[in-house]
């Protein structure tokens, strides 16, 4: 995944240029800062898994894909269920299983009682792989934030939640 948020240095030269247009703007510690921020340390995250993903042949979504269909299996997933709970269109779920069914690790299955329907679930070497990919996922996940104190942690953490009530209540609006 390449960058699509500029370079530090670029960062202050927008910021300089929007403060000389739009006066009001609190650059240093307002929101516009707070969500070049965001965006920042989003970016560098999503650039991050997909290269640790990509040692199983596996992206972020792939991998989404997998966990819920291994850690749900009672969940009737068929491919609207799976856009539904991701948050994605349906044509990129379909995308996503195609791949994974083409790599051998979910399999569709007519489902029990609507012939219309595809009952989605991992294959045996699908479970193998999670197997093998969690407890390397989740250790490198720890590995981000081991210069972290788990009281610093939870500041963080309450602090991103306060944020996304934030945005939730003004998307509402």
């Amino acid at each position: 995944m390449k960058r699509l948020i500029p370079n530090e240095s670029i960062k202050c030269s927008i910021l300089s240029m929007l403060k000389e247009r739009v006066p009001d703007i609190d650059i240093d510690f307002g929101a516009v800062k707070l969500t070049m921020q965001l965006a920042t340390l989003s970016q560098q995250s999503l650039h991050l898994f997909e290269g640790h993903f990509a040692q199983w042949g596996l992206s972020q979504g792939r991998f989404t894909i997998m966990m819920l269909l291994l850690n749900m299996p009672d969940n009737e997933w068929t491919p609207v269920k799976l856009a539904e709970a991701t948050g994605v269109t349906k044509a990129t779920v379909t995308g996503l299983l195609k791949n994974l069914e083409r790599d051998g690790h979910v399999l569709r299955q007519p489902h029990e009682t609507d012939r219309r329907k595809t009952r989605l679930t991992l294959s045996d070497a699908g479970k193998t792989l999670m197997q093998s990919v969690i407890p390397a996922h989740f250790s490198q996940i720890s590995s981000y934030y081991k210069h972290l104190t788990k009281k610093q942690m939870k500041q963080i953490s309450e602090s991103l939640e306060l944020l996304q009530q934030t945005i939730n209540s003004a998307s509402n609006s």
